[in-house]
Order: C-alpha cells, then structure tokens, then sequence
C-alpha cells in the first residue's frame, strides 16, 4: 500500500492507514446515526460492520425452486434484524398459515417439505414480526409430474422412461402422455440376414424378416414395379 492509503476491514470494524514509517495505524469504525423509517428496521449483515435501515428485512434464500415429484427440499428464510424470537415468524402456504402440514426447524427459519407432490406446488411466505413491523419472504415451488402412458397391452410407464413390450421393441412416453414406439433395427437376438439380401421387414411386433429376392407387383396383369 502507499502512504496514506486507507484499507476498511468491515469484518473487525478497523478502519487502517499505512504511515510515513510502512507501518499501518488502526482506529476503530465509525458508525452513522441511523434514523429510520416508520417501516425500517435496523438491520444487520455479517461481514458489515455497521448496521442500517431496511425495510426487506427478510430474505427469501432459495426463493424459486423447480423439484422432481417424491424430492425433499428445504426453504430457508434469513431474518437480518436482531433479538427476533421464534414466536415471532410464521409460515404460510398459498395464504394459509402453516401448522403441522410441514417440518419447521426450532427457530422457524426452515421449512422442509418431504416426498413432494402436487399439494406441495404454490407460494411459501416467511414473515417476521418486530415491534408491531413485519416482513417477509416469498419462495414459489413447482413440483414436475411426470405423464403416465398406457400401452396397448396395458402396461403403464412414466414420461423419461422407455418401455419394451418385447427385445425388439421400445417405446417412450412424452409429457402429454402420449407413447410412441419404434423397431430396435439392430437387437443382437433378431436374425441376421445373408448377403445379398432385397430387403429387410419388420411386422407389427417388430420381428424381422429376411427377403432373398425382390418382389413383383403387378397391375392389370401388367409386372411394372
């Protein structure tokens, strides 16, 4: 540092000069008088010395959360006002407080919800209460369903699986619900074809047929293709 230099240390409140002799002088940080708002409250942060005035005093940590159905997913809320006790935040789900449907921790600063499904999807509000001042902290959790398909044979599978009615067949499922199905051309169990070979066919349950010479069709008695 040059002489003269000013270096702020926000975590211990130090406020330091490097001198004439390379050594650096400290002094303790001054902080402003704070007058806050009628909706404000003194906040605080760590790794900040002095505190401030906030009015969103409580911080949705993870506030968007996309999960699968069956995860678990914790929602945190971080309350930056001082001497907040637990009976003072509160949960609510889709406006409606929240009682014994979910897990909170102790401190009323975590929301857990287990093996999630469609009930769980919506808007999760943590609110905090200081002297007669509120605040919160909205999380929105959507919770994917996957389709289900029903294949002919009444076999059921879900949307990102593949189904196979038979080893030469596979069919997936698509988010509508609807299932496609195709011809595994090159199944190790399906017969080999010797070459030279016309054409290869497949029927509807995918079993392959070798054809050794190229058909005629005719028309009128007339061979033309």
């Amino acid at each position: 540092y040059n002489n003269g230099h000013e270096i702020r240390s926000e975590g211990e409140c130090k406020v330091c000069t490097c001198e004439d002799s390379g050594e650096m002088t400290c002094a303790d940080m001054t902080c402003p008088e704070l007058h806050c708002e009628d909706d404000e409250l003194i906040s605080y942060r760590e790794g900040v010395c002095c505190p401030y005035c906030l009015s969103d005093w409580v911080e949705a940590m993870n506030p968007s959360i996309r999960i699968k159905e069956g995860q678990s997913v914790t929602l945190t809320c971080a309350v930056h006002v001082k001497d907040v006790g637990m009976k003072s935040i509160v949960w609510y789900k889709d406006g409606d407080r929240v009682f014994d449907s979910y897990k909170l921790s102790i401190n009323r600063l975590t929301l857990k919800i287990e093996d999630a499904g469609a009930k769980d999807r919506g808007t999760y509000t943590c609110e905090a209460t200081k002297g007669g001042v509120a605040a919160t902290g909205d999380f929105s959790v959507s919770v994917h369903i996957p389709a289900v398909c029903t294949h002919k044979d009444g076999a059921s599978f879900l949307q990102g699986e593949i189904y196979n009615p038979n080893q030469n067949t596979q069919c997936t499922c698509d988010a509508r619900g609807r299932h496609s199905c195709s011809c595994i051309l090159d199944h190790p169990a399906s017969i080999q074809c010797s070459f030279p070979t016309a054409g290869v066919w497949y029927d509807e349950h995918c079993n392959k047929t070798c054809v050794p010479v190229p058909g005629t069709c005719t028309s009128g008695n007339d061979p033309h293709y």
